[in-house]
């Protein structure tokens, strides 16, 4: 083989193997996101397989023309020059002519070539980064002596360009999504992607914190049966029908957490379609409204008792004028006739429009609010009083318990309202009770703190005593309890209650600057609490700060708090974080058994709440007891003593509601055993 042949295939093999290398990086540049050291090696190959002297890559970068690489006898200081028109004039006139230009001049007009016609450059070759017509920058390579490119170093350099190109693009694309992707797991919302077969491809992390699901535990679950219930899946599977025909679809759904707790979200759903048009995914973005929804509910509840009040005022007005002609001759008509059968009649008119202004005056009661004189009211007597109404009155197979403390203090009140308050709550504890059972009357004194009236609303700081009326009656189901204290809802009969006792009480108790509560459980009875402000003139003569117990303070201890009430959680874990103890909280028993296991040896104490979603607190502690006989538990519940459902060895039991140095001095009680 001659000489000249032996060259041509030197060189032939050279720019294969240069080919190959150059492949191999544009591939590495495709799929990387960090293309700055990777377009500096492809300029460094390419102007040494070349034989050129010099070299560079220039990118559009928010519409300027930014050089981000220089090989050869360039300065380093080129880098991040953007050239305009006029500093790059032979890269621009590669890009508008958007084709592969050689060009030698001894006569370069601009900066950047001025400095290369000093460093003896004479001959340039440029080719546009262009990709789908999309051109995104140019590479040149420069030398000192006239090189006009053979038909190899211009196809590697045309093919060289086409995928930095493609790597430049896709590079900007995916700094997109990393963009976007974080811009989605700040979102307060859940994002979530699932298929058409609704399983989860995507989960962001508002979607952990709102439904409890970490990210590894939801992808690849049926979104159908991590966060919806049963009942519910119509509604989800109508919304994605509609997606799916209209490309999108918004309103709310109702969900659940991991924890078993009940949600209400905005939620909108977004199709998704692949590269043929065809949908494959659905997006959904999903707010959490539910305490919205509560406020919401108790603005309408509030707007509608105020027309409810407003038309039952002038409703209880017309009936008065109906009855007053009707009384009027009822009175008549006694004194004329003298059949006593007509009498008897009579009678029963006279007891029926008794019976009727009754009603019509706790209406306007109702509708008007609280009339008569306020005064310093000592509730010891008002409740020894209403003892002996009701030991007089009531079934005798229903017992009648009264705990009062001794020094209670006096507050300010009607006291004839105050007394029709604790009648009607009274009544209704004995009408759940039709077999009998035990009805207790208690009244203690309070100094309520910051974190225990995060749980009851409108209340400030202070002195309070509080009336609680209990029965073992038949209990109140779920589904109704946030009606009890609406006018005219009863579950009495149409002869045996109007729907007008609790709400009387409410309106009462709220005119008198108080709350009242309930908790109750269907079959286990029912208590009522009123919390009223204790009288001023009280604490000016003892002065609050003779009242207030000195609070133990912990050495670090940790604790961990089961309690399904989230406002009961909070006052549990601020009481205790606030006296130098830490805290690990749950919400069910099943979490609580889990968090024990993890931390079992730092645990210095369990406080669990006896009723409670998913595992109740008795069997966690069964549970625990068996990592742990000896673990230390103080339990919580709204029941006076649940002797028979305590596990054993439970000696410690904490009555709802407490304040917060009753559970500190308990806890210091415990540890200290």
């Amino acid at each position: 083989m001659e000489n000249s042949e032996l060259d041509i295939w030197s060189r032939y093999e050279r720019l294969k193997r240069s080919f190959n290398v150059l492949t191999q990086i544009t591939a590495n540049m495709v799929s990387t996101l960090e293309l700055d050291e990777l377009l500096q090696t492809l300029l460094d190959r390419l102007t040494e397989v070349t034989n050129a002297d010099a070299g560079i890559i220039a990118v559009f970068e928010n519409g300027e023309l930014v050089i981000k690489s220089v090989a050869g006898i360039f300065p380093k200081d080129f880098v991040n020059i953007e050239l305009t028109f006029e500093e790059g004039s032979f890269s621009w006139r590669v890009i508008n002519e958007g084709n592969l230009i050689y060009q030698e001049s001894a006569h370069l007009h601009s900066k950047i070539l001025d400095t290369a016609y000093k460093l003896g450059i004479s001959a340039s070759l440029g080719v546009p980064l262009k990709r789908f017509n999309k051109t995104v920058g140019v590479i040149s390579i420069h030398w000192v002596k006239p090189h006009p490119p053979d038909d190899e170093e211009v196809r590697l350099l045309e093919i060289t360009a086409e995928r930095a190109a493609m790597a430049i693009i896709n590079a900007n694309l995916f700094k997109q999504v990393k963009i976007q992707a974080e811009l989605i797991e700040l979102s307060p919302d859940a994002v979530i992607v699932r298929d058409l077969n609704d399983v989860i491809k995507f989960w962001n992390k508002s979607a952990e914190e709102i439904y409890g699901w970490k990210k590894e535990e939801a992808i690849g679950k049926k979104i159908t049966g991590l966060i919806y219930d049963q009942n519910e899946l119509e509604t989800y599977f109508k919304a994605k029908d509609f997606t799916l025909k209209e490309g999108k679809w918004q309103g709310e759904l109702k969900q659940v957490t991991k924890d078993g707790k009940k949600l209400t979200v905005l939620s909108r759903f977004k199709v998704l379609y692949d590269n043929s048009g065809n949908p494959y995914q659905i997006i959904s973005v999903d707010s959490d409204i539910t305490e919205m929804k509560k406020i919401e509910t108790l603005l309408n509840r509030t707007q509608r008792l105020e027309s409810i009040g407003r038309l039952a005022s002038g409703i209880a007005h017309d009936l008065n004028n109906i009855l007053q002609p009707i009384a009027i001759l009822t009175h008549v008509f006694k004194r004329k006739l003298q059949d006593e059968s007509d009498l008897k009649y009579i009678e029963i008119i006279q007891s029926s429009i008794q019976r009727a202004t009754n009603i019509i005056n706790q209406i306007l009661s109702f509708s008007k609010g609280i009339a008569g004189e306020k005064g310093i009211v000592q509730v010891k007597h008002l409740i020894r009083e209403l003892e002996v109404i009701l030991k007089e009155t009531f079934p005798k197979n229903i017992k009648i318990e009264i705990e009062v403390q001794k020094d209670l203090w006096p507050i300010v009140a009607e006291p004839n309202q105050m007394m029709q308050v604790l009648l009607n709550l009274c009544v209704n504890a004995r009408d759940a009770m039709p077999n009998g059972g035990t009805l207790k009357i208690k009244a203690q004194n309070s100094i309520l703190d910051k974190h225990y009236i995060t749980q009851l609303p409108n209340l400030k700081p202070g002195p309070y005593v509080i009336i609680s009326v209990e029965d073992t009656g038949t209990g109140i189901p779920p589904e109704i309890i946030d009606k009890i204290f609406d006018p005219f809802f009863t579950t009495k009969e149409l002869e045996k209650g109007t729907g007008l006792g609790l709400a009387q009480v409410n309106s009462i108790i709220k005119e008198h600057n108080g709350v009242i509560n309930v908790y109750s459980e269907p079959g286990k009875g029912t208590i009522f609490r009123i919390y009223l402000q204790a009288a001023e003139e009280e604490f000016k003569e003892k002065g609050v700060e003779k009242l207030k117990e000195e609070i133990p303070i912990g050495n670090g201890e940790l604790i961990l708090v089961a309690e399904d009430e989230p406002a009961v959680l909070e006052m549990i874990k601020l009481a205790l974080e606030e006296n130098n103890y830490r805290t690990i909280t749950v919400n069910n028993g099943a979490e609580g058994i889990v968090k024990y296991s993890q931390n079992k040896n730092q645990i210095k104490l369990i406080i669990t709440d006896l009723w409670m979603p998913i595992l109740d607190g008795v069997e966690m502690i069964k549970i625990i007891r068996k990592i742990d006989p000896n673990v230390k538990i103080l339990l919580t519940s709204g029941l006076d003593s649940p002797i028979e459902v305590l596990p054993p060895n439970i000696s410690f039991h904490l009555k709802k509601p407490f304040d917060a140095v009753t559970l500190l001095k308990k806890v210091s009680e415990l540890l200290k055993d």
